[in-house]
């Protein structure tokens, strides 16, 4: 558990301030790292560095009030979630409700703030901000889960509207939302009657009270549903189905709609008309739940079970009840039914868990629970209570499913439907698979899977059969005598066949193309846990089937293509032909155009400038030997946009710019950049381009002419550096003269005031006979004079050691704690009383590599200007603040403040800012604490604002540093 905090104080009220710090230190339960803001902006950047547990924030800031900050953090984070706690006076409650609105997460009334009552308080934001961030990771992953359920649903639509059984789906009031086709085979009613709530007229007369009673109680308890009963078809035919429903439940546990099957058991039924005893149990499930529900103690002590659950386990609820219900699941798995049990709370009531359980028999089986945890008035768990259910025939089907995709998901083509037959042969068990392929009437196999091996293709047409039958109805099964069926098909005769169940293949437009059949030598009572799946891979068969046909489709197509291409081949022979003719006469031009170009070669080669030229394209297809000796690359190389890989990388910008604007506008252009030679060295290139122009004015591109120009550059390039540096001369014996006049100025002022008050008192010790009390009242005036005079003089040395590299620094592990209460307690010794001055440490101590001396004049000068630019009773604050890398001394006034404007000046020599009005001063402080903090490798922020003060802040490593030049960073507010 982290026992750390960070806590913001955001109050414009030092007395405030101190009284929640001391609230806070008191609390043993954690270790708080306390940070303060007086204002809004300040704050602001706090919580931008240091990320705080927890805020407190005042209605009323210096600078803004409480809700602007409220609105800037939450623009500042991304989050409306805060960690803030509002402080109010008495009569503002109507502006914590507002900020409680505005992101806050509680609020305090000034006044009656306890120790314990802001402690409190801090705890609870805390958790509470956990639990809304682990809330919205929640809301987080429930979108990608509905994403991914979507995604799911769009999957598997394909297979609910194929699947073997009515599948429908309600609102939470029961309002039909979805029937796919087999509802409406079975009901006899249309998808749109559906849809209108009209099917409970097809309910047969004497079962539609109990049904809408059973519907009704099941909605209104959010219970699964299970209820077996007839409807009426419109043709007269009585159809007895098992319907079955189970809520979908969101976050909460609240049902947010019902999804419902409808099984035809009319056969079922037939047959269990004779069997009295039967029926007499199967009005006993109809009555009661079908799922598994029990009640249990925490320590899996059960206190209730309802009959399906005895009749599951084959026991009487009294040798059930007062057992624990963990023997029934195998020991890898009792843990985590454990935990799971363990993981609910008041917050989170609800978990579900599947596990394995054991039969008495010996044989496992897979259960899915529902648990639900009940407390009591204190929030303790007093019983579970769970509904569960066997979902083994589920988990096989899944896998069966896993399997068969498995082992045809790599393959296509021919090889795909002898993967497919072999797949489902092992997954179900049969003896015998095929896929058939209906061409003109006749049926040949496409794969064939007997007694564990290939068997060879065969084509046959013997109506009426099983694979006939299959394409009329979409779906034939068989469950046993098939040979007594189709008595003249010797082929399932040598088959052995005994059971039948054969799906459709279909194309896109619903129409006929085969047919994948199960054939066994058992009986095949009930395929309903597999037919779903079979009509699955039978669409996937047909696809493959129609991808197989436009491929022979597209080869038959190629084959007449390459027969029309020879016959245009023959005709484009003639055309060669008369084309040749005209190719002798151009080549006889040509080689005029040659010998013309080659004289124009020869002189461009020879002349001693850099040649190039460009098409219409704007393309450079031509340099002269001059350009290629300079490069010392061939012309292939500079060709095209070659040329530009010599240019320099800085200049190539500019210099395709200009080239395009000019060849847009048909200009010349001149154009200044440097291109690399053969020695890799750059030379600056002049480059003269000009448009050329046919006889008849059309545009036939450009030439260029370059000359080495790098001579001059160099040349300009000298000139340009003498006259900076001449000016830099003249700006620092400029800078030199000021800073002389500055000096001798305030030498000469801070040193009169002195030298006139020693004159002062000697000669009145001189001339005037004086009391021993007032005689050493005038030698303290000429003792304080000298040493101000001493200090003045010590400080100039200082800054010249400093600047001449000849300032000391011999640092030594120190406990700078002990250091600065040793200064602060001199100072209150010689400070007014009209001033206030404080100490504060917070973090762990550790001893600091450090220049006692040095850091001596860098805190006395700090707190020296506190004191001396703070009016009367203002509070100076020296705070030091331990981290794990560096140390912070903040030295905080209440004084003038510093003007933005001066900012950058302030750590200058004699330096002083023009609203210091008649404070003395020489405006050398600062600058000894630059060159002193230089020396420790450190750094100094600076925040002020104009009459409200300032805040120096000081920050030293914990390493021993080396000699190196410090930061100096100025925040104006």
């Amino acid at each position: 558990m982290d026992n750390h905090r960070t806590i913001l104080i955001t109050d414009d009220s030092t007395d405030d301030r101190v009284i929640y710090r001391r609230f806070l230190q008191g609390d043993k339960r954690y270790t708080y790292r306390i940070i303060e803001a007086a204002q809004v902006s300040e704050a602001l950047d706090l919580c931008r560095q240091a990320m705080p547990d927890a805020i407190l924030v005042d209605f009323i800031l210096a600078d803004s009030d409480g809700l602007e900050f409220l609105n800037q953090l939450k623009l500042q984070t991304g989050s409306s979630i805060l960690p803030v706690i509002f402080l109010t006076g008495h009569g503002d409650e109507m502006v914590a409700v507002q900020a409680m609105k505005s992101g806050a997460q509680d609020y305090l009334i000034k006044g009656k703030v306890t120790a314990e009552v802001l402690c409190r308080a801090i705890h609870s934001v805390i958790e509470r901000i956990a639990l809304l961030q682990q809330l919205e990771q929640s809301r987080e992953q429930q979108r990608l889960a509905l994403e991914q359920a979507q995604a799911s649903e769009r999957r598997y639509a394909a297979l609910a509207a194929a699947a073997p059984v009515g599948i429908y789906r309600t609102d939470s009031s029961g309002k039909g939302t979805y029937y796919n086709d087999l509802v409406s085979d079975i009901t006899g009613l249309t998808p749109q009657e559906l849809l209108n709530q009209q099917w409970s007229q097809a309910l047969h007369p004497d079962d539609r009270d109990r049904v809408l009673a059973e519907r009704t109680q099941a909605l209104q308890s959010g219970n699964p549903l299970y209820s077996e009963y007839r409807f009426q078809h419109r043709d007269g035919k009585i159809v007895w189905v098992v319907e079955r429903a189970v809520p979908q439940l969101d976050q909460k546990g609240q049902v947010t709609d019902y999804i419902g099957t409808f099984i035809d058991i009319s056969d079922r039924k037939q047959s269990e008309a004779a069997l009295q005893e039967s029926e007499a149990r199967y009005r006993a499930v109809v009555e009661d739940q079908t799922e598994f529900i029990t009640r249990f103690l925490p320590d899996t002590t059960i206190t209730f079970v309802n009959q399906a659950y005895c009749y599951y386990w084959g026991c009487k609820p009294a040798e059930i009840l007062n057992t624990s219900f963990l023997h029934h699941i195998p020991e890898p798995e009792r843990s985590f039914v454990k935990q799971r049990l363990a993981s609910l709370s008041a917050e989170n009531p609800y978990v579900t868990n599947e596990h394995q359980v054991k039969l008495p028999s010996g044989e496992i089986r897979w259960h899915r629970w529902r648990n639900r945890a009940i407390f009591d008035d204190r929030g303790e768990i007093i019983e579970y209570q769970s509904v569960g259910r066997d979902i083994t025939e589920q988990i096989k089907a899944e896998r069966m499913l896993q399997n068969l995709v498995e082992g045809t998901a790599s393959t296509t083509g021919d090889d795909f439907f002898p993967a497919l037959v072999r797949s489902i042969a092992q997954a179900f068990g049969v003896r015998h698979v095929i896929i058939t392929e209906l061409v003109d009437n006749q049926f040949q196999t496409l794969a064939f899977w007997s007694n564990n091996q290939f068997q060879n293709n065969q084509s046959f047409c013997s109506p009426p059969s099983p694979c006939e039958k299959t394409l009329q109805q979409g779906l034939y099964h068989c469950p046993d005598q098939l040979c007594q069926i189709f008595p003249e098909n010797p082929e399932l005769v040598a088959l052995e066949a005994e059971s039948y169940l054969g799906v459709a293949l279909l194309d896109a437009a619903g129409n006929p193309l085969g047919s994948l059949c199960l054939i066994d030598d058992r009986p095949m009572p009930d395929p309903a846990s597999f037919e779903g799946i079979l009509r699955v891979f039978a669409a996937r068969a047909a696809a493959e089937l129609e991808r197989k046909r436009a491929i022979n489709a597209l080869q038959r197509l190629n084959a007449k293509l390459e027969s029309r291409v020879a016959e245009r081949m023959a005709e484009l022979v003639n055309t060669v032909e008369q084309l040749n003719q005209e190719i002798r006469e151009r080549k006889q031009i040509e080689a005029a155009l040659r010998e013309s170009e080659s004289r124009f070669r020869s002189m461009a080669n020879s002349a001693p400038v850099l040649l190039w030229m460009a098409g219409t394209d704007g393309v450079c297809n031509f340099f002269n030997q001059s350009w290629l000796n300079f490069t010392g690359r061939t012309h292939e190389q500079e060709c095209a946009n070659g040329w530009t890989e010599n240019v320099h990388p800085d200049d190539l910008s500019e210099c395709l710019k200009t080239y395009q604007s000019a060849f847009a506008a048909r200009q010349e252009f001149q154009m200044e950049y440097r291109l690399r030679r053969a020695d890799g060295v750059y030379r600056w290139i002049l480059d003269n381009g000009k448009p050329r122009f046919t006889p008849e004015g059309t545009f036939a591109g450009y030439i260029g002419c370059c000359i080495d120009i790098t001579e001059r550059k160099q040349a300009e390039a000298e000139q340009a550096r003498v006259e900076e540096e001449i000016r830099k001369a003249l700006a620092k014996e400029k800078e030199l003269n000021e800073l002389k006049s500055r000096f001798v100025s305030m030498i000469s002022h801070e040193f009169r005031t002195p030298l006139t008050t020693i004159q002062s008192a000697t000669d009145l010790l001189r001339y005037y006979e004086w009391s021993p009390d007032e005689k050493q009242e005038r030698f303290q005036q000429i003792y304080e004079a000298v040493q101000h005079m001493t200090r003045l003089i010590e400080d100039v040395l200082l800054i010249g050691k400093a600047e001449a590299g000849r300032l000391a620094y011999v640092p030594k592990l120190m406990d700078l704690k002990a250091i600065c209460q040793q200064l602060m307690a001199d100072f209150q010794l010689t400070t007014s009383s009209k001033h206030v001055l404080s100490f504060s440490s917070e973090g762990t101590a550790q001893e600091v590599w450090i220049d006692q001396k040095l850091l001596r004049q860098i805190l006395t000068n700090l707190i020296s200007n506190a004191i001396k630019y703070s009016p009367a009773g203002g509070k100076i604050e020296l705070r030091l603040e331990y981290f794990p890398d560096r140390v912070d001394l903040q030295v905080k006034d209440e004084g003038i403040g510093i003007l933005p404007d001066e900012m950058e000046h302030l750590f200058e020599t004699f330096f002083r800012g023009s609203n210091v009005g008649t404070i003395q001063g020489t405006g050398l402080g600062l600058a000894t604490v630059k060159h002193c903090l230089d020396l420790h490798g450190g750094y100094i922020a600076v925040t002020s604002e104009v009459g409200k003060g300032t805040i120096f802040t000081v920050t030293l490593p914990l390493a021993q540093p080396l000699n190196f030049q410090s930061e100096t960073f100025f925040i104006d507010d």
